[in-house]
């Protein structure tokens, strides 16, 4: 069962035994259930405003065996990307507490560090590409589609994979590149679509939110987004952000090519009478 499900779960069957600092903490998990497993017994009670022992009493009476046993569940649903988005939400629905533009920031500057060696790397593997296919599910459909908007703008060989056409798949052959938005939650058919482009030597670009996954190995670039959020909803700033800084070191492998493509662009637009 999912850490946040399962929480739920004990908080409401041991509801008549909790305390006024019992409760204090529950709130405060909800609030920030990005931030448990990172804590200690100590700087949760600093945290929330009550002792250390509170907190480790809180666990038990929860029917944890202590604190860390509570700790590393968390942790370890959050390293298998199974936090839910209704485990994320505030039961009341306001929003959390803390400046969540800083957090943004943070993960602006974060990613920066990154990406700066990579990127470029990136980006030359895509420009001189045979085909670039670019695919996304779920949660990150949205970046993808975004991605090969950007790209397409540059590039006349750039095709999205729909999940609803996911079989598309079957087109991508060695030596083209598989570009794919893949954050929490994480997507199955993402994953598996990525094995099968992995088998026809196709060349693969990632865009995630950490190294450390199963689903990173045998990649050729990773370029790695922040995606920490006070929200329910992960953010996508900082995956945007690489997006956008991508498209650009794509067209700056090649400015002359780049530059004819968007003047027959714009050329077409005035044509076509497209905008007001």
């Amino acid at each position: 069962m999912p850490f946040d499900k399962d929480f739920e779960r004990r908080v409401s069957a041991a509801h008549d035994l909790l305390s006024k600092n019992d409760r204090r903490i529950v709130d405060y998990i909800r609030e920030r259930p990005a931030e448990l497993p990172f804590h200690t017994s100590d700087s949760l009670a600093q945290s929330v405003g009550v002792s250390q022992a509170a907190a480790v009493r809180f666990a038990r009476r929860l029917g944890y065996e202590g604190f860390s046993e509570l700790r590393d569940l968390a942790r370890e649903d959050l390293q298998n990307g199974v936090q839910t988005l209704a485990g994320r939400f505030r039961v009341d629905g306001r929003p959390p507490s803390g400046n969540r533009f800083s957090k943004d920031i943070e993960n602006l500057l974060t990613t920066e560090a990154f990406i700066e060696n990579e990127l470029p790397k990136a980006a030359a593997t895509i420009f001189g590409a045979p085909m670039v296919y670019v695919l996304g599910d779920r949660e990150s459909y949205g970046l993808a589609a975004f991605l090969h908007r950007r790209l397409h703008t540059i590039l006349a060989n750039v095709r999205l994979i729909e999940p609803s056409f996911a079989d598309d798949i079957i087109c991508v052959r060695e030596g083209d590149v598989v570009v794919a938005c893949l954050f929490k939650r994480y997507s199955r058919l993402t994953v598996t679509l990525l094995e099968k482009a992995r088998a026809t030597r196709a060349r693969i670009v990632l865009l995630t939110d950490g190294e450390d996954h199963d689903f990173v190995s045998s990649t050729d670039h990773v370029l790695v987004a922040t995606t920490e959020s006070s929200r329910f909803h992960w953010s996508m700033i900082a995956p945007l952000a690489v997006i956008e800084s991508l498209v650009v070191e794509v067209a700056a492998v090649n400015p002359r090519t780049t530059r004819q493509r968007l003047e027959v662009t714009d050329r077409f637009k005035e044509e076509q009478n497209i905008f007001l």
